[in-house]
């Protein structure tokens, strides 16, 4: 989507275009499991990649890669791991991704559509301008949110001393370091009538919106938890919406959504006590 918007190609609508890219999505995490998930350890194991580099299909794979990102070249016979960035590593993180885009030039990890003008990235920014920057515009003019108190001026402090370690009283499952649906699973197991929907940006190389889809259907909640995704960046703030008026559209149909009936609830209830 980065490429897509920095090329200025011709190309089809946004949706017609996110179908053909999940349909290349689901032959990587394919190819990923059965030969390169070694390669992104801090022990790489090669031995499947490398094999896979020899058969017919790899040329192909290694040229979609170039033209759906915009990075590295055309796959060239003798190429190797000095000269092919995607043969040195097909599963490239959002923080490379943001430097070898394009040379001389870094992507903001938050929104992709923006080159860093600074030395600081916003998504790494530990200074404490939340009160005076974030929250007037954000929370009052986009959520219609105001608070009596103001916010500590702890923003930068805050990420060292943040505790993401996973409950230890709540055994869900073994990869709840790298993502919260186990958790969000028993959120709305305890409490039907809870509500979530998540809204993303195209451009966000932070939390990319495809990996939320993924989830969340293997997780069996798509048909409870709504994704959306819209023209903008990582929390799809209004700083650089271009769908704002679809956004709160989607926020308002969410909001009026009817609960289930608190029968239902109490039931449910009753049914995890009976012993």
């Amino acid at each position: 989507m980065i490429k897509r918007f920095h090329a200025k190609e011709t190309l089809p609508p946004i949706i017609p275009f996110l179908g053909q890219l999940d349909t290349f999505a689901g032959e990587f995490n394919d190819l990923y499991t059965s030969a390169f998930s070694g390669v992104s350890q801090k022990t790489p194991d090669r031995t499947k990649w490398d094999a896979y580099l020899k058969t017919p299909k790899a040329p192909a794979f290694l040229d979609q890669l170039f033209q759906l990102t915009g990075i590295g070249k055309i796959y060239q016979p003798g190429d190797n791991r000095n000269n092919n960035v995607w043969i040195e590593n097909p599963n490239m993180d959002s923080v490379t991704f943001t430097e070898k885009f394009s040379p001389g030039k870094k992507l903001q990890l938050g929104d992709g559509r923006f080159f860093l003008t600074t030395t600081i990235d916003p998504a790494f920014d530990r200074s404490d301008q939340f009160e005076d920057g974030f929250t007037p515009l954000y929370q009052k003019q986009f959520l219609n949110y105001t608070s009596t108190s103001r916010y500590m001026g702890i923003n930068g402090a805050i990420i060292d001393n943040w505790d993401e370690e996973p409950d230890p009283a709540i055994s869900l499952d073994t990869d709840r370091w790298l993502t919260s649906i186990p958790d969000l699973t028993l959120g709305m197991t305890l409490n039907p009538n809870l509500k979530v929907l998540v809204q993303h940006g195209y451009y966000d190389l932070n939390t990319p919106f495809h990996q939320s889809e993924l989830n969340i259907t293997y997780a069996g909640l798509a048909a409870k938890i709504p994704v959306k995704s819209y023209e903008g960046g990582h929390g799809v703030s209004p700083y650089g919406t271009g769908s704002y008026d679809q956004v709160m559209q989607d926020l308002g149909v969410f909001y009026d959504q009817r609960q289930p009936k608190l029968a239902t609830v109490k039931t449910a209830q009753a049914e995890r006590a009976t012993p």
